[in-house]
């Protein structure tokens, strides 16, 4: 089953084995992201919403209207899901971390642990922490846990070029990062400079990067088994409307996922 939402507002179903469509909704503003998510005791598919309205909005498959609304601090912007953890990224840095045994409510809500507007997150598919990305081409990876952080919790600079002779760096949003679905300490980001690499969360280090695409990455997912690394390129709206000229390619792009790529450094 495959679900989307966007700027109407709605979310948007298809049965891919039966080709039955169905839509649900509306939020009160576009839709940000969309997940299914793991309820404990659900005897249906749950999916959670996330949108510009403020609110994160839960889906029994079953039923036309929401069956938990739950209020944001700010707009979503970005939101992801893994066990028993839902991240969701808003406005304003804030992070709301909600325990799905209880969805109805947020578990916890802290401040991004990066400077500038957040860009993405992502779950640990344990989902004892997260990934944070920002504008301001830097990464932080945080612990669910207050015991857990000290271990855990770091930031780092990534998706920037080095300075000119005019001493100026150029520093790009990096624009998604991903989880490997296998080896768990291995992640990605993408960025505005077209560019992605495979990081070791664990040893803190760069396993692998690749030249740019020749175009903004706007998005990334691993295929189930890990093999596969897709990437879409095309504008990232960084300069509005005006920069969205039909020179730009919109492309879908796959990478096979080689054991340099995400194998984590020995230890």
């Amino acid at each position: 089953m495959v679900v989307a939402g966007g700027v109407d507002r709605k979310l948007h179903f298809l049965h891919l084995s039966t080709g039955q469509q169905a839509t649900f909704g509306p939020h009160d503003a576009p839709v940000r992201g969309v997940r299914f998510v793991e309820v404990p005791g659900a005897n249906a598919p749950i999916v959670a919403s996330g949108s510009w309205d403020k609110t994160v909005r839960f889906w029994d498959l079953r039923q036309p209207n929401p069956v938990v609304t739950v209020a944001c601090k700010e707009r979503v912007y970005s939101m992801d899901a893994k066990a028993r953890l839902l991240v969701v990224a808003t406005a304003e840095r804030f992070i709301h971390l909600f325990d799905l045994q209880n969805p109805t409510s947020i578990a916890k809500t802290v401040e991004s642990p990066l400077k500038h507007q957040t860009k993405a997150v992502a779950a640990f598919p344990d989902g004892k922490g997260w990934a944070t990305t920002s504008i301001e081409g830097r990464c932080g990876i945080s612990a669910v846990g207050d015991a857990e952080a000290s271990k855990v919790n770091f930031t780092f600079r990534c998706h920037r070029e080095q300075p000119d002779s005019r001493q100026v760096s150029k520093v790009w949003s990096v624009n998604d990062v991903r989880f490997h679905p296998v080896n768990h300490v291995v992640f990605t980001t993408a960025g505005s400079d077209g560019t992605f690499h495979f990081w070791d969360r664990v040893a803190h280090s760069r396993l692998k990067g690749y030249p740019s695409a020749g175009g903004a990455i706007t998005t990334t997912a691993f295929s189930a088994d890990g093999k596969f690394f897709a990437y879409a390129v095309g504008y990232d709206w960084s300069r509005g409307c005006a920069g969205n000229t039909p020179q730009i390619e919109t492309r879908l792009m796959l990478h096979p996922v080689s054991e340099e790529d995400a194998s984590p450094k020995k230890t």
